[in-house]
């Protein structure tokens, strides 16, 4: 049994630091809004949402019913509902966040995706219970890590993010070097019905896909094109937030020269034509426009298989720099953004087996495993805080499966046998039917943390477990 996956939309953009020009047109590039920061203590930085339900303009003209984190404290509410707010953030502050459940009849829980936090603000029910409506709750942590990271539920997460439930926050170290132009891309699909509304019942394909839809967009909107000056060279950060949809990036002439992947940056650049996003993973990079003004280029999205008993990613365009003459700015080497990253040694350590099944029935809802258990009704796995080990993780299955760890970085060793000769920090990685991967992890933080199949429907269908880290 194989499907394709419904035709494609043509959709864009983004979020620009300084971009200039007007913003009424929709051609022009749509900012994600910045979180207010409501602490004048330059030692935290806090911020108050609010998860309701707002009404979206995903298509121009047509009303989407959707889910949003409100900044409360913003001044008006003017902006677009985009994904959002984007807090920002250094390393070393405290981030304070209060959220308030405002959705009607549900609870919730807020995950930082790839943050290091405490267990207990990690969003998993079985360690602090959901949020229940009307009810606010304060997140306090200090911040770790450089880098780009999102937030979102882990509770109906495979119906909520899919609405639109999801934030960013960008990690700054101290005296970061600057782009004289940054740029963050929100890549997402969504299924849209005549009436406007959002299709999140699932199908038999979404069930092994992740929920889907024909109407690709970035920050949360179809349409448009972003403008650079011709000769600069950009800071592009990239996040996946959909549910099950893959992305290979291209762009015609170009190469993306890769800085980061999910967390602190690389020691290295890596030179790409292609760069690949499982949903859950972000890279960071530098795009150099050597063009003249006048020319126009597209960043596309290229096919990407799923393997077998499942649909492809089809190819597909997804916005249009024009380059502009223009100030190009101080020019930024991409060496200026690296930072050493120490390779974790697996000499003498242990190895745990990780296995991801999925019993796919015609028809049926399929069945998720993680070591033969389904969430969360397996026993956890026991780790002491500190100690490093290796995970050899085989994906049984005939699915893709995108694997998100919480509470520590790891780096991939090898897939298949083959090492890997790039060096990451990573909380998300895709894994190919019936392959098998190694990383090397070390046990940060004591407390109970889950790891899973970052599709939401495969994870609410009981693709994932928990691993408890004792002191």
């Amino acid at each position: 049994m194989t499907w394709r996956v419904r035709d494609l939309v043509l959709v864009a953009p983004l979020f620009a630091c300084g971009l200039t020009g007007p913003s009424s047109s929709q051609d022009e590039v749509r900012e994600i809004p910045l979180a207010v920061d409501v602490d004048p203590d330059s030692a935290t930085v806090a911020i108050e949402l609010r998860a309701e339900w707002t009404d979206r303009e995903i298509v121009e003209g047509r009303s989407t019913p959707a889910l949003t984190y409100r900044d409360v404290a913003a001044v008006s509410d003017d902006q677009p509902p985009l994904p959002g707010p984007l807090v920002e953030v250094e390393v070393g502050q405290t981030l304070d966040v209060w959220l308030t459940n405002g959705l009607p009849d549900r609870e919730t829980t807020l995950h930082f995706h790839g943050m290091r936090t405490p267990d207990v603000l990690d969003g998993n029910p079985l360690v602090r219970p959901g949020i229940d409506p009307g009810r606010t709750v304060l997140h306090r942590f200090v911040v770790q890590d450089p880098g780009l990271y999102w937030f979102h539920p882990h509770m109906f997460a495979d119906e909520h993010v899919e609405l639109g439930l999801q934030g960013l926050v960008v990690v700054r170290a101290r005296n970061e070097p600057r782009a004289s132009r940054e740029r963050i891309f929100v890549l997402d699909d969504v299924d849209l019905l005549p009436d406007g509304s959002m299709n999140v019942e699932p199908s038999h394909e979404d069930h092994h896909l992740g929920r889907h839809g024909p109407t690709v967009v970035v920050n949360g909107r179809a349409g448009g094109r972003i403008r650079a000056v011709a000769g600069a060279t950009e800071r592009w950060r990239f996040v996946n937030t959909a549910n099950g949809r893959h992305f290979a990036l291209a762009m015609a002439g170009h190469r993306f020269d890769v800085i980061g992947f999910d967390g602190p940056p690389l020691d290295e650049v890596a030179s790409m034509d292609v760069v690949e996003l499982a949903p859950g993973e972000r890279r960071d990079l530098l795009v150099h426009f050597d063009g003249a003004a006048g020319t126009l280029i597209q960043l596309e999205t290229l096919d990407v298989s799923q393997g077998d008993h499942s649909g492809d990613w089809e190819r597909t365009a997804l916005l249009t720099v024009e380059l502009v003459p223009g100030d190009p700015g101080e020019p930024v080497e991409a060496r200026d953004f690296l930072r050493p990253v120490e390779r974790m040694s697996t000499a003498d350590v242990a190895t745990r087996q990780v296995v991801l099944e999925a019993e796919l029935h015609d028809g049926d809802m399929p069945v998720m495993r993680i070591n033969g258990a389904v969430w969360p009704f397996g026993e956890p796995m026991e780790a002491r805080f500190g100690e490093t080990e290796v995970w050899e993780i085989q994906n049984a299955s005939e699915l893709r499966h995108p694997f998100h760890v919480h509470g520590t970085f790891f780096q991939v060793i090898d897939r298949d046998g083959v090492a890997e000769t790039l060096v990451a920090w990573r909380d998300t990685m895709p894994i190919g039917p019936r392959e098998t991967v190694r990383i090397a992890l070390r046990y940060d933080a004591p407390g109970r943390w889950m790891f899973h199949c970052q599709i939401p429907e495969h994870a609410h269908m009981g693709m994932m477990a928990d691993f408890i880290v004792r002191e």
